[in-house]
């Protein structure tokens, strides 16, 4: 009867632990890039594969991280499952820029953003640009175009490396940026463009390069459909068990 009893407590307890802890289907791609140095597309193992200048200074991974630097081969690894036409896509990574050889930023381009799984339709284009504020580089946000959409507020550091969220949101044509976020709800800037008549899919997330004169380091990419999926706050440093069950999947 008592082992019955102990028995029924622990089913209770793991039941209770599975209804508390929050369904990770949302996450549909993550990137800690593990692999041996070397060209991003061979030593992933064709996770990542390139659909623009293939082979030609092909981004590498150093250390654990991607580097975009001066080549022409840009990159995209699909997602798990597809995000749905209708649905905001969520990304978040960390990033370092090094100390440029120039000392300065000179050439401005994008360098990540979401995509289709057929074709170039690139949305929510991070950019990197010169200084606007007195600081050492500037990062812009454009829904789809080329043209330089919204700045952050205030320039960042070389060598300090940023945690950066991005969303797009296909109903509305806009795209959002966050530097260090706490929440969804933390200080952003929102790039609106044309509505687009047939929004696309997204199927991938994407680096890309652009003969650039500063490198862009990127790691711990997290992809999918919601800000708290792929931005998560700290882990606790209270026992509860929310804490010890988030660390599990660090």
């Amino acid at each position: 009867m008592r082992m019955a009893k102990q028995f029924a407590i622990a089913v209770l307890a793991l039941t209770a632990l599975a209804l508390a802890v929050p369904a990770y289907s949302a996450i549909v791609l993550s990137e800690t890039f593990p692999y041996a140095d070397g060209d991003l597309t061979t030593v992933s193992g064709g996770l990542w594969a390139a659909h623009s200048g293939g082979g030609v200074g092909p981004i590498q991974v150093v250390g654990g991280k991607a580097i975009a630097a001066f080549g022409s081969e840009d990159v995209n690894r699909v997602f798990t499952s597809t995000i749905a036409n209708n649905a905001r896509a969520y990304a978040c990574f960390e990033l370092t820029v090094p100390t440029p050889a120039s000392g300065i930023v000179v050439v401005s381009g994008y360098f990540a953003h979401f995509r289709p799984a057929v074709g170039f339709a690139y949305r929510a284009r991070l950019r990197i640009e010169p200084p606007q504020s007195g600081g050492n580089y500037s990062l812009n946000m454009n829904v789809w175009s080329n043209a330089v959409g919204v700045y952050w507020p205030t320039d960042l550091n070389f060598n300090q490396t940023y945690v950066v969220a991005m969303r797009y949101d296909p109903d509305s044509s806009q795209a959002t940026l966050w530097i260090n976020p706490l929440s969804e709800a933390s200080p952003s800037v929102t790039h609106t463009d044309v509505v687009n008549a047939t929004p696309e899919t997204t199927d991938a997330f994407a680096i890309r390069q652009f003969g650039q004169d500063s490198q862009q380091v990127i790691d711990n990419i997290n992809c999918g459909t919601s800000f708290n999926d792929v931005c998560p706050n700290p882990t606790p440093t209270n026992s509860t068990t929310w804490g010890r069950v988030k660390a599990l999947y660090r």
